[in-house]
């Protein structure tokens, strides 16, 4: 169930029960996060978003699905490579697949997840397609390091 109320898309009682975002009184230009799925409603886009939030969630789930699939696919791009470029790669998101899974209380083991994201244990995928990290792809991780320990 989706709707709105003085302005705020309500995420649903189906979703998140018990949750009334209305009791919060935060205040209409900053914005409301529901707690349950972190996503951030302004004013603005509540108004405008025709997404409910149940096709949100299977929009965002697909997004994911393809994204795994396409790192499949380029086994040639290195995760230092993405972690360079974008401060991410294949094990931030097997951290992320097990930390969400955390916060829905399942239990998933680390390996499970780089399973998952990398479509073989890991160790197979490693000895089958990582390559040794050259002088400059370590140089640009040190410094990306330090950058991200900032943030």
């Amino acid at each position: 169930m989706t709707g709105f109320r003085n302005g705020w898309r309500w995420h649903g009682a189906a979703l998140h029960e018990g949750y009334d975002p209305w009791k919060e009184r935060q205040a209409p230009l900053t914005g409301l996060s529901c707690p349950a799925c972190r996503i951030h409603t302004t004013w603005e886009n509540a108004m405008s978003d025709p997404v409910s939030h149940q096709d949100r969630l299977e929009i965002e789930a697909a997004v994911y699905r393809r994204l795994v699939e396409h790192l499949r696919g380029k086994t040639e791009v290195q995760n230092i490579d993405l972690m360079n470029l974008a401060d991410f790669c294949r094990n931030c998101l097997s951290k992320w697949y097990v930390a969400a899974a955390q916060e829905k209380g399942i239990e998933i083991d680390y390996e499970q997840a780089r399973e998952t994201v990398y479509g073989m244990p890991y160790a197979e995928w490693k000895s089958h397609y990582q390559k040794e990290a050259s002088a400059e792809q370590k140089r640009a991780f040190t410094e990306g390091q330090a950058r991200r320990e900032k943030n």
